[in-house]
């Protein structure tokens, strides 16, 4: 597929993006359009998964708004051959390209673990429409990552009393019971 990137500027004189036939920032007034779109879309105590950084005016809306320094991931394809390089740097802010997708599991569950099932995706304007596979990709890996991670805590509520309990009963064997160490030896001797 080609690629046709534009930065032009808006009618505010802030740059804007164009690509392909798409604007993916306002052709009046970016920083605005950002504020806006972050406004109806920020969720405190969520991790925002941001596809299409663009000239990065959603994310520096999403920066000024978050109110806990929640983790904020940007997938943009335009990373992958470095045509779009980031600007921004701050805390808990994670930048990756759209090979990333394939193995987000491995980054959530390293710079997200707090929020297990809270995300909340922001697609940049018209970045859907030019890169559908990608976004496609993306919307999938992320229900599949909220579908695990809510089953395991199902699972670990429908069992811990169970669990709990076989613990309890099991804590007077601890002194009566081999050592590890000792039914090492044992097999040892055995063989």
């Amino acid at each position: 597929m080609s690629i046709n990137i534009e930065f032009l500027p808006s009618k505010n004189g802030e740059e804007t993006l164009k690509i392909n036939q798409y604007f993916v920032h306002s052709k009046y007034n970016p920083n605005k359009e950002a504020e806006q779109l972050i406004h109806n879309q920020y969720i405190p105590h969520h991790t925002h998964i941001i596809f299409g950084y663009g000239c990065g005016y959603v994310v520096e809306a999403l920066l000024k708004r978050r109110s806990f320094e929640e983790t904020i991931i940007v997938i943009d394809p335009l990373f992958d051959n470095q045509t779009l390089k980031p600007k921004h740097k701050a805390p808990n802010l994670f930048m990756f390209d759209s090979t990333a997708i394939s193995v987000l599991e491995l980054y959530i569950n390293k710079i997200a673990t707090n929020t297990r099932v809270a995300f909340k995706m922001i697609c940049t304007s018209n970045y859907d429409k030019v890169f559908p596979n990608q976004y496609k990709e993306l919307l999938k890996k992320m229900l599949d990552i909220q579908y695990k991670n809510r089953t395991n805590d199902y699972t670990l509520l429908r069992y811990a009393k169970d669990w709990q309990r076989n613990f309890i009963e099991n804590l007077q064997n601890l002194n009566a019971d081999y050592t590890i160490e000792a039914l090492h030896k044992n097999i040892i001797a055995l063989l």
